[in-house]
């Protein structure tokens, strides 16, 4: 789901807090993970590289996102970024499998 931020600005905590404790908390992150993301060195590695960068430039710029996500998870280095992002916000879920 993309979002316009001209239209919902996000500009501090308690917006952020606000927009993520909205409708289908079951696919929202907690702030805390959100924010674990941003402190993470192996993430800030991975997002140096420019193959990854641009695939997702295109995939947040692309009309048909499903089928751009699709695309990319056959990119070992996005299924790696992904899983990554996962490890960081579902750390439980993640030692489960």
């Amino acid at each position: 789901m993309a979002v316009d931020c001209a239209v919902c600005p996000l500009d501090d905590d308690d917006s952020i807090a606000d927009f993520l404790n909205s409708d289908e908390e079951e696919d929202r992150v907690s702030l805390q993970n959100l924010k674990n993301l941003e402190d993470s060195a192996t993430l800030r590695t991975l997002l140096l590289n420019p193959h990854l960068r641009q695939l997702m430039v295109s995939l947040d710029q692309g009309d048909n996102k499903a089928k751009l996500m699709r695309a990319c998870m056959q990119e070992p280095l996005f299924v790696e970024f992904a899983d990554c992002c996962l490890r960081i916000v579902e750390p439980s879920q993640s030692e489960d499998s």
